[in-house]
């Protein structure tokens, strides 16, 4: 039964967006793209996660990097994709950014 893992992640989805200002998060996501230029995955997710932002309890914590690629040419969004793993549940929270560091419309 899925009833416990479901509501860690609805809890923590709900402690993120009630939390987590959307500027800083943004600051935080430019300054990862910018810090791991050349990867799509960064190793130690936890570790560079800040500490004014919530810590969930989770069975695992993913940062993914997505950086603008030729296809997309030089105006391509650019992003980071936090993934916290809570048993068969996952919370999945994408961050898109412009080139410039403002979020799309």
């Amino acid at each position: 039964m899925l009833i416990w893992p479901s509501y860690q992640a609805n809890r923590a989805r709900d402690e993120f967006k009630s939390t987590v200002n959307p500027d800083e998060l943004r600051a935080w996501a430019l300054f990862q793209l910018s810090r791991h230029p050349e990867s799509d995955y960064v190793r130690d997710a936890a570790k560079e996660w800040p500490a004014n932002f919530p810590h969930f309890r989770a069975d695992s914590f993913h940062q993914f990097l997505h950086h603008a690629n030729e296809s997309e040419g030089p105006n391509g969004r650019r992003g980071v994709i936090l993934a916290w793993s809570f048993r068969n549940q996952d919370l999945t929270i994408a961050v898109w950014l412009n080139p410039d560091g403002r979020p799309p419309r």
